[in-house]
């Protein structure tokens, strides 16, 4: 193998269309970028490849540059991150509203049963007659 020959595919390699890693190893771009898809490590030193570059379909990131960034990509992710976190925030709202349906009614119920029960005992106090209990 020789200096200017890439590791990966063993094909020669001229300065345009190679990369030296942070490991200073040099590749092609492609073959990196294949090789990252499915691996998280240099090909020869196995140096973790994602605390110097973020490699995703078409986007190259470099620590200190850009290549080939999709930005169509990135901003129908951030889109659908935006929608999704509006979804959850609805979800949310709504859980919200019920939870407080229920309590309201939960009160309602509390009211009425302490209603009953002081109309119940106002009469036994004040009057002569018996209510019978399962009236009420």
């Amino acid at each position: 193998m020789s200096v200017n020959e890439c590791p990966i595919c063993y094909e020669e390699m001229d300065e345009s269309n190679s990369i030296i890693t942070d490991c200073n190893h040099k590749y092609h771009k492609d073959c990196l970028q294949t090789w990252a898809k499915d691996h998280n490590s240099c090909p020869i030193c196995r140096k973790k490849l994602i605390d110097s570059y973020i490699i995703d379909e078409g986007t190259f990131f470099e620590s200190d540059s850009i290549y080939e960034v999709n930005f169509e990509t990135f901003l129908q992710q951030l889109e659908d991150a935006e929608n999704d976190l509006r979804q959850l925030h609805n979800d949310y709202i709504l859980r919200r509203f019920i939870n407080e349906c229920i309590e309201n009614q939960r009160r309602k119920e509390y009211v009425r049963k302490q209603r009953r029960l002081r109309i119940r005992k106002y009469i036994r106090t004040h009057t002569k007659i018996r209510i019978h209990e399962n009236i009420w």
